[in-house]
């Protein structure tokens, strides 16, 4: 009897090495993937446009609150603008008026000059009758020099009408030169009375609220920019093996059931090259801030979305991702053989046995 026991225990004991043996064996051959799950969150890889006064005055209206959605060219706040206006038409006014006084400058110089042309054709007419005159004497010399004088004289008068209108001209010209800038920023002036956003996109801030006085450059609203969103996730140190650059993974959206819209495809394009327990002081020297209870020590991932949702069953279009929305990021490892984990199971049950032993 003992002897049929014996032999079992030994046929067991041998069946059990084989097993073992077989299973070692088959372990260096054997390849699995190994999939993790890392949580992360929707971003804007757009930045956010700030909506600056570019005149001072007092708010009349404010359109939006926060958290509403805006298309570009809507009106988000107006200035009361009566002064501005005002100051703008009495600009324009000014400004009819020196052109007015220009043309009419033009035809007073065009006048005096054919007026000016006349008396010099007839003085010259005068002179050759004197001077033929004067050889039959039938007139003296000094009659024709007096023509000849007042020829001189009507010359100089003319090149001084024509030195006075380019002076006038010239003033006048740099009059309305500089009333069309006056105007120019008059008109700026009036059409920053009506702030509107740049951007389709939504509201996050507003910092006026109607008649409130407000100087230049004060910041009106922020207007978010989700055009083009992203991925981010943390990483600790054992997720690194299963990141690679460039590499597609599947994205869940934990706001979006996975079983009715499927999944979203990412794509990794950077990693943080330190944790972020660890800064920089500017001197390139890398600090060591473990004791600070505010970091985490954690490296940064971002990436994009390549494809969205690959599987939508819920019979609508695709659902709209906002800033900040929690993700699961589903990342695969390369191949890897069945010894590794094996091996790792067994150094994990003798550090198990060592610290056991520590404690008796």
């Amino acid at each position: 009897m003992r002897r049929k026991r014996f032999r079992s225990i030994r046929w067991g004991a041998s069946l059990l090495l084989l097993a073992t043996a077989g299973t070692i064996v088959l372990s260096f051959f054997y390849k699995y993937k190994e999939t993790v799950f890392i949580n992360g969150k929707i971003i804007s890889t757009s930045p956010s446009v700030f909506l600056k006064s570019e005149i001072g005055g007092t708010i009349s209206k404010v359109y939006f609150n926060t958290n509403d959605f805006v298309n570009k060219d809507d009106i988000i706040a107006e200035f009361t603008c009566t002064s501005y206006i005002r100051d703008l038409n009495e600009t324009k006014e000014q400004l009819n008026f020196l052109k007015d006084s220009l043309n009419l400058s033009i035809q007073a110089y065009e006048s005096q000059l054919e007026s000016s042309d006349l008396a010099i054709t007839s003085l010259n007419e005068y002179i050759s009758i004197y001077a033929e005159l004067t050889k039959s004497g039938a007139a003296s010399e000094m009659q024709q020099k007096e023509y000849a004088q007042r020829l001189a004289q009507e010359k100089l008068t003319k090149g001084q009408l024509k030195t006075e209108f380019s002076r006038r001209s010239l003033e006048l010209k740099t009059k309305i030169s500089t009333v069309s800038r006056q105007i120019k920023n008059a008109q700026s002036n009036v059409d920053s009375c009506i702030v509107r956003s740049p951007i389709d996109g939504i509201v996050s801030e507003v910092n006026v609220k109607p008649q409130e006085l407000v100087g230049e450059k004060i910041l009106i609203a922020k207007i978010f920019n989700p055009s083009k969103q992203g991925l981010l996730f943390t990483l600790t140190p054992r997720n690194l093996p299963f990141i690679e650059i460039d590499q597609d993974f599947e994205v869940r959206v934990m706001a979006y059931p996975f079983d009715r819209y499927g999944a979203l495809i990412g794509k990794i394009n950077s990693i943080s090259p330190l944790t972020s327990d660890l800064i920089d002081d500017n001197t390139g020297a890398t600090q060591d801030n473990t004791n600070s209870s505010n970091k985490v020590n954690a490296f940064l991932a971002k990436g994009e979305i390549v494809k969205g949702f690959t599987d939508n069953k819920s019979g609508r279009n695709d659902p709209i991702l906002k800033d900040g929305m929690p993700i699961v990021g589903l990342f695969t490892s390369t191949d890897k053989r069945l010894i590794y984990i094996l091996s790792d199971q067994f150094v994990k049950i003798q550090d198990s046995i060592s610290s056991m032993r520590s404690r008796f």
